[in-house]
């Protein structure tokens, strides 16, 4: 410790004289990020501020200061919905269980793949974030084999079903009905 408490001072009257001028540009970047929001990053850059610059201009398609229009801002906040809304029933086809007693029916079964589930989860909320800023609906749920034709398959492999279907159309719409696809 003594030893660092002589050789530092010294160092210390060194240093003004051998800092040269240097130029420094901060650039602010604002973005969406995949999950829609809204983020902010600082750049500093010490050398190649034209190139900087250039590649800033070129990946943006923008001047420096000149922000996008609410209409673009609103278009990609859209697209980035659909896209979480995508990443999100991929992940619910991983927890997708049949009903047993509705063999037509799907179900999120919350405990078949912890991993899966807690990801679905996440979209789930972002998309509701999103949605609430966008003030739209948040999109459903969407699985790949429709409730109708696993539905009209169930009746054809049921004949006397698929005949009091047909005589008895009130109680049929009843028994057709799925609970909510989470459990």
């Amino acid at each position: 410790m003594a030893a660092g408490a002589i050789f530092f001072p010294p160092m210390l009257l060194a240093a003004p004289f051998g800092i040269s001028n240097i130029k420094t540009n901060q650039y602010q970047i604002q973005y969406i990020d995949p999950y829609g929001e809204i983020k902010s990053l600082s750049l500093n850059a010490t050398m190649y501020h034209k190139e900087t610059l250039s590649l800033l201009r070129y990946a943006s398609g923008l001047k420096p200061g000149i922000p996008r229009d609410e209409t673009s801002i609103r278009s990609l906040e859209e697209k980035t919905l659909l896209d979480l809304a995508d990443q999100r029933n991929k992940k619910a086809m991983e927890l997708i269980v049949s009903n047993p007693k509705k063999p037509w029916c799907d179900y999120i079964d919350t405990t078949k793949n912890e991993a899966a589930y807690t990801r679905y989860k996440l979209l789930t909320d972002y998309i509701q974030k999103l949605s609430v800023r966008l003030k739209v609906s948040a999109p459903a749920v969407q699985v790949e084999s429709s409730q109708e034709s696993k539905w009209e398959n169930y009746l054809q492999e049921n004949s006397g079903l698929k005949q009091w279907v047909k005589t008895y159309p009130t109680q049929a719409s009843k028994l057709r009905e799925c609970p909510a696809i989470t459990k």
